[in-house]
Parts: C-alpha cells; structure tokens; sequence
C-alpha cells in the first residue's frame, strides 16, 4: 500500500479537554507508486470512544525531467577489470520552468554498482550524478537497468553496460 503521509507521534495519550498537536508529514518518495496527487485516509482509534477518521490530500508540481546528453538513455563502461572501480558520470536535466523537483535512485545491485548521490533536488541547471561499477566476477555482457523515481514525473530507466575482465 502506498504511504505518502507519516504522522506524529503515532500514539499519544491526550488528557479530556486538552488540545494536542500532531504533525503531518507528506513524502511521496514514501509511497511504492509516484503520482502527481495522494490521497490517504487514516484512522485514530480512541480509548473507550469512537474512532476518527481524516482524509489527508497531497499533490506535486508536474515536472519533465530527461537524461542529459546521453545517448539511448545507456552508460557504456566498455572494458572494466574485476575488482577495479570504475567511475562514470551522467546528468539529469529539469526542463520545467520554476518548479524544483527531486529524484531518487532505486540501486537493484548495490553490490555492483554505488551511486555518489542516491537522491537530491533537480532545478533548472544539469545535475551531474557519478556511477561506480565494481564487479568481482568476469561478465563480458554485464547489463543492468537502473530505475530513477521523479517527483511530479515519469520514472527514468538508466541502462547500464561494461565488459567485466579477469585481468591477466
């Protein structure tokens, strides 16, 4: 289920008469699915009363957020030696007009692959993101593809290749 939406404290105990504050946290990156708008009912459960319901609603700017010069969307390492790192960089470009956004890196093989900045804003200028490949094992058509979660925009799909080599 998709959770948008954190409160706290989660559990309190709220003396008869008395107001009490409670925060409300939207964080879509939370959320399994990315959406332009969330909504989420939650339940308070009251002792020895009525439960509460309340209906909380979110909703991001829309953004185009595209790979910046790189050609089908794919990082070639070429040839890379087993155990070596080795460093490429790409860039994401915001190409909407006075909205900040954010992206987030879903890393399948973090025993590969490391990513210098997982996640962070986008605005109107190319954000540079550095890749490290170390693989332990040869792999002549190693291939990964790597999703990027964007606020307010479609998923990114990084496509990653190298040609992994014992060396001799």
């Amino acid at each position: 289920k998709e959770k948008a939406f954190k409160i706290s404290p989660m559990k309190d105990v709220i003396p008869s008469q008395t107001e009490h504050e409670v925060s409300v946290i939207f964080n879509p990156f939370e959320s399994a699915v990315q959406k332009e708008k969330y909504q989420e009912e939650i339940k308070m459960n009251i002792e020895n009363g009525d439960p509460e319901k309340f209906t909380f609603v979110g909703q991001v700017s829309l953004c185009n957020v595209k790979f910046f010069n790189l050609p089908n969307d794919t990082i070639d390492f070429e040839m890379v030696h087993t155990g070596v790192p080795t460093t490429k960089t790409f860039s994401l470009k915001n190409e909407t007009n006075r909205v900040v956004t954010a992206y987030q890196i879903q890393n399948p093989l973090p025993e590969i692959l490391q990513f210098k900045e997982v996640a962070g804003y986008l605005t109107d200028k190319a954000k540079s993101v550095e890749v490290i490949i170390t693989h332990k094992e040869p792999n002549p058509e190693f291939y990964a593809e790597v999703p990027i979660l964007i606020r307010g925009g479609p998923k990114l799909l990084l496509k990653l290749k190298a040609n992994v080599v014992q060396p001799e």
